[in-house]
């Protein structure tokens, strides 16, 4: 994420796309600075494997071009997202997947609200780790592979799963099962202040 140099010269930027969402909302425009992003640079555009965006084949010259489309549309740029955030994932949940239990896409976001202030309290927010949750044990946001995993299992209950990696290449482990919504950040905490 952010701004990479290609082997050719050329410039790309990694915009991070909170679960992957495409649409013009009250605080923010994403799907009209996306449409004058692309219409602008006329470059090829890559989906990322963590549901956000990736320009390519940028000039240097255009970065303030894109920054202030970014800033005109009121879009967080992937710098100013914190690491949690900007590697956080949730799988659609309620009320779109009909195999939902709870809650994940919408629940998410201010979810990791809590966390990042509870990071900055351990001093663990220059961390760079995984958070999925699903909606159901199916795991389409891919929990089972992430350090933290949250995955419903009854209505606002959810098992945590702990001991992926960001590259997800060894499986969680089950840490508690049956935690509800409103005390998965007071448990992370204990988690992460153990962590530190």
């Amino acid at each position: 994420m952010g701004w990479q140099t290609q082997k050719d010269g050329l410039r790309s930027y990694g915009l991070c796309i909170e679960n992957g969402r495409i649409r013009n909302a009250d605080s923010i425009d994403i799907k009209s600075a996306l449409r004058e992003l692309a219409r602008t640079l006329g470059t090829e555009i890559r989906l990322a494997g963590n549901q956000s965006l990736i320009f390519c084949d940028i000039e240097s010259n255009r970065r303030t071009l894109v920054q202030g489309i970014l800033s005109r549309h009121r879009i967080t740029t992937s710098e100013k997202t914190s690491l949690v955030r900007r590697y956080a994932m949730a799988c659609v949940a309620l009320p779109t997947c009909g195999l939902a239990i709870t809650e994940a896409e919408r629940r998410l976001p201010t979810l990791i609200d809590e966390i990042e202030r509870a990071l900055a309290r351990v001093g663990l927010n220059s961390e760079r780790f995984t958070i999925r949750m699903t909606g159901c044990p199916n795991g389409c946001a891919r929990p089972y592979v992430a350090d933290v995993g949250l995955v419903g299992k009854a209505v606002d209950r959810y098992t945590v799963f702990l001991g992926g990696t960001l590259l997800g290449t060894r499986l969680a482990f089950i840490y508690k099962e049956m935690v509800g919504a409103s005390d998965l950040v007071d448990e992370l905490t204990r988690l992460f202040i153990v962590y530190k």
